[in-house]
């Protein structure tokens, strides 16, 4: 939704349709504005072989191709069961981040020439962000132990890990840790810097920094 209200172009993918807006939105729901959602589009493979066609089709199906693509739920899309379902899902693993890496980098060939803005203009850029659950599993233990999500992070400079801390007075805390490549620094949120979400009931949210102190203290 930020990303549609400066005017950029977002695609969402996902398994299944949302059922709901986030909470965050829905006290805001009066307040959307019409021509930012327009600039949304929503799209639910069900299927690993139905995301990869909706990828590789995306420099041939709108004239002005998305900023934004957001693929929401990566790991539903790379489950595998039995003999040699491992080595399997990395393989899809590796095929599909390598294929939205390259489309990134071929449709922002695109919307350079698209875009009559600066060069430093968001809007000469296509960039994507995955979400991958590794619920079930311990702080720090899954990014260590998962060999899919290490293939994945291959071709993601940035990654953004999150870990849910105890509730306080019904509220959802969450602490985001930023990791990559050196490059990458200066271009979003400083890397090793950690960052607190708060939740609370009605569903607004809170983004403070955690100072090296408190990280101490944990």
């Amino acid at each position: 939704m930020a990303a549609s209200e400066l005017g950029l172009k977002v695609l969402f993918l996902c398994p299944s349709p949302m059922q709901t807006l986030p909470a965050a939105l829905q006290d805001g729901r009066a307040s959307l504005d019409p021509v930012s959602l327009k600039k949304m589009k929503f799209v639910y493979p069900r299927s690993v072989e139905e995301l990869l066609g909706n990828i590789a089709r995306l420099h041939v199906q709108d004239r002005v191709p998305p900023n934004l693509v957001i693929v929401d739920g990566l790991d539903r899309y790379l489950c595998a069961e039995g003999e040699g379902a491992g080595e399997q899902q990395q393989q899809v693993a590796a095929h599909l981040s390598a294929l939205l890496h390259d489309t990134a980098s071929f449709l922002s060939q695109v919307l350079t020439g698209a875009c009559a803005e600066t060069p430093a203009d968001p809007c000469r850029r296509c960039q994507v962000i995955a979400s991958y659950s590794l619920s079930g599993k311990g702080q720090g233990e899954a990014a260590i132990g998962d060999p899919t999500l290490s293939v994945v992070e291959r071709y993601f400079p940035v990654g953004c890990t999150l870990d849910r801390e105890h509730p306080s007075a019904g509220a959802q805390e969450w602490r985001a840790s930023f990791s990559g490549s050196p490059c990458t620094v200066g271009r979003g949120p400083q890397l090793g810097q950690q960052w607190r979400l708060t939740f609370s009931p009605s569903g607004a949210m809170e983004c403070s920094v955690i100072s090296e102190k408190s990280l101490d203290a944990d």
